[in-house]
C-alpha cells in the first residue's frame, strides 16, 4: 500500500526508502524540484536533469539536457552527423563525418598517390585554407598590427583541421 503525504510531511523511515535524485534529504516523492535546479518539477522541461536555462533548440517541450534528439530532426544525436542543425538526410559530401548542413569546409582537399599498380601509396588530407596561408603574408605587408586580426580572419584560416 502506498501512502501520500503532503511534502516534508513523510515520517523519516518512510522518507529515507524514497529515491532522492537532488540528494538534499527529501524523498523525489515530496520534492517538488528533484534535480534541485531552481525551476518546479511541474514547470521544469528535465525534470530530472539540472538544467538552469531550460534551452528547448527544437521547441519539443523536452529540455536539450535530456533529449536525445536536439534538433528534432528525428535521428538521435549520438548518431545524427550535425546534433543541433535538422538535416534529416544526413548528407555528408566529404565524408569527414559532418553533415553538410553543418560542415563549413565542406570541400577538403584530398592528395593521393598511388603506386605502379594502383594500391595508394600515400593519402593526405589538406582542407582548403591550407592553401591560403601565403596570401596572408601578402595581405598583412601594407596592414598595422591593429588590423592584422580582420586580415587573418578575411581568410578563414584553419589553425586545427588537417592543415599539417
Amino acid at each position: 500500500m502506498q501512502v501520500a503525504y503532503e511534502r516534508g510531511t513523510a515520517p523519516v523511515g518512510e522518507r529515507s526508502e524514497q529515491v532522492d535524485l537532488d540528494a538534499d534529504g527529501e524523498g523525489d516523492a515530496c520534492d517538488d524540484d528533484r534535480d534541485a535546479d531552481g525551476i518546479e518539477n511541474v514547470d521544469d522541461n528535465c525534470p530530472d536533469t539540472a538544467n538552469f536555462d531550460q534551452a528547448d533548440l527544437d521547441g519539443d517541450g523536452v529540455g536539450d539536457s535530456c533529449d536525445t534528439d536536439e534538433d528534432g530532426d528525428t535521428i538521435p544525436d549520438l548518431t545524427d552527423n550535425c546534433p543541433l542543425t535538422a538535416n534529416t538526410d544526413q548528407a555528408d559530401s566529404d565524408g569527414d563525418l559532418s553533415g553538410d548542413a553543418c560542415d563549413s569546409d565542406d570541400d577538403n582537399v584530398h592528395w593521393l598517390r598511388t603506386d605502379a599498380g594502383g594500391r595508394v601509396e600515400r593519402y593526405h588530407l589538406r582542407s582548403p585554407s591550407y592553401h591560403n596561408w601565403p596570401a596572408v603574408a601578402l595581405a598583412a605587408e601594407t596592414a598595422i598590427v591593429p588590423d592584422f586580426p580582420l586580415v587573418n580572419k578575411s581568410f578563414e584560416l584553419c589553425y586545427s583541421c588537417t592543415d599539417r
